[in-house]
């Protein structure tokens, strides 16, 4: 389940923005009975998410940042062309192009999975671009705060 989603310096974002679908919580009792949301270990997640905003602000920006990310993680040989692949790593290479041309993109995305022993664990993947180069500045998948896998520089 996702928990939030952060993209900074892609496309109309230069300022890190972030969509978080946990609940800051004041009265417990009112919000487990509340069937938009969903408790997993000690975190109150909203099952709705609604974005809205004027014309040009960024709602499909988001988006396709956030299908960019599962699409390039979820690659498999058989399934996906190599050009169509090609395209989707290419979409995340476009920084803003009024003040972030020189400056790296980032992504990051925190979600829950692997239900064991009745509980969920958080994982958090992190992608750092260099617009400069077109490679990737830096890579990191961790379980809580664990690091699982991690590179630098394209390695």
């Amino acid at each position: 389940m996702l928990v939030s989603f952060s993209v900074e310096n892609y496309r109309s974002f230069y300022e890190e923005m972030t969509l978080d679908m946990r609940i800051d919580i004041e009265n417990k009792e009112s919000i487990e009975e509340n069937p938009y949301v969903y408790k997993i270990n000690n975190d109150y997640i909203s099952k709705l998410c609604i974005l809205y905003g004027h014309n040009g602000a960024g709602k499909s920006n988001l988006l396709n940042a956030l299908q960019y990310i599962f699409s390039i993680n979820t690659y498999d040989d058989k399934s996906m062309p190599e050009v169509f692949y090609n395209n989707i790593i290419k979409n995340l290479f476009i920084p803003n192009m009024i003040y972030g041309k020189h400056k790296n993109t980032k992504f990051t995305v925190e979600f829950y999975s692997n239900y064991q022993n009745n509980k969920y664990s958080l994982y958090k993947y992190e992608l750092v671009l260099n617009n400069e180069s077109m490679r990737i500045e830096s890579e990191s998948f961790q379980k809580y705060n664990e690091i699982i896998f991690k590179r630098n520089n394209n390695s």
